[in-house]
């Protein structure tokens, strides 16, 4: 019982410390953020995740975690490939494949397409999923969203919208 209280109090500092931070390096690294008034969650399907500010962050700022090898910038993934050859990529098929397999390529190729035309109709509301990357440069990590940001970027936004989690 002790140590349930004392594990359950360890993880509430570390969070205190994990949000403090985040907005922390927001803050120093002058990107435009607004804090949130009440606690968001977002639904990533499978994980749960509080949003703690919105901001606007360069494109070029962005890492998305293909394949679990490494992070590459949005215009390296097989999202963006697939964009940009005007939707015949043997890469975002291998993708999905890899991926998604339990699912039909056709219909995930044709969800694809839907969300870069409903994107492209209204842009105002699409917002990625991002947790900052601790390294030498401040970059941020895709938690969700890899398809809009590819979208977004392959439609020309230089600069990306995000929610910020920890």
């Amino acid at each position: 019982m002790i140590f349930n209280k004392l594990i359950f109090t360890i993880k509430a500092i570390f969070k205190v410390i994990d949000q403090f931070w985040v907005k922390f390096l927001l803050k120093i690294a002058h990107f435009p953020t607004i804090s949130k008034q009440k606690i968001e969650i977002w639904d990533a399907t499978f994980t749960l995740y509080q949003v703690i500010a919105n901001g606007v962050i360069p494109k070029d700022s962005l890492l998305v975690r293909v394949d679990g090898r490494g992070l590459r910038k949005i215009e390296n993934t097989p999202h963006f490939s697939f964009l940009n050859s005007g939707g015949s990529s043997s890469e975002y098929e291998n993708y999905l494949k890899n991926q998604f397999n339990h699912l039909s390529i056709n219909t995930q190729i044709s969800n694809f397409q839907e969300l870069k035309n409903s994107v492209k109709r209204d842009a105002s509301t699409v917002y990625v999923l991002v947790k900052p990357r601790f390294d030498y440069k401040l970059r941020f990590i895709v938690v969700d969203g890899a398809h809009r940001a590819a979208i977004l970027a392959y439609l020309g936004f230089d600069d990306i919208p995000v929610k910020f989690t920890y």
